[in-house]
């Protein structure tokens, strides 16, 4: 993974295996500085680390439902606010304007960070970690 592909507040994984993930804080050229937390989501410390420290976080059920999805009553599916996800077709954004309907597959978002730039990108907020 290179220093490029990430931001200020991407969640990604660690190579320690003692730790579930870690939190970008600092972006340099060269360095990459983060917190690690363990499975509780509890600080266990700092690094400070070339971008061969880590790699992409798997984006799962578990981490979209960390991540501020929630299930929709109607079907299998889980929603935060325009995204959806669903267990066979992958991610997706939908939003009806005034005479038709957008859908974006996002389908090829296989990790948490590439999620949360994305949520980014389209929203201009970021998606809270609960």
């Amino acid at each position: 993974m290179k220093a490029t592909d990430v931001r200020i507040g991407n969640i990604v994984k660690s190579l320690n295996e003692e730790v579930e993930y870690c939190i970008i804080e600092s972006i340099t050229k060269t360095r990459i500085t983060g917190t690690n937390n363990n499975t509780q989501g509890r600080f266990v410390s700092k690094w400070n680390s070339g971008s061969d420290f880590f790699q992409g976080l798997p984006l799962t059920e578990k981490w979209l439902t960390k991540l501020g999805f929630s299930k929709i009553t109607t079907s299998h599916d889980l929603a935060l606010g325009n995204f959806r996800w669903n267990s066979k077709t992958g991610l997706y954004y939908e939003r009806e304007t005034e005479s038709d309907v957008v859908e974006i597959d996002l389908s090829h978002i296989e990790h948490v960070h590439e999620f949360q730039n994305c949520y980014f990108a389209i929203t201009g907020d970021e998606p809270f970690l609960r």
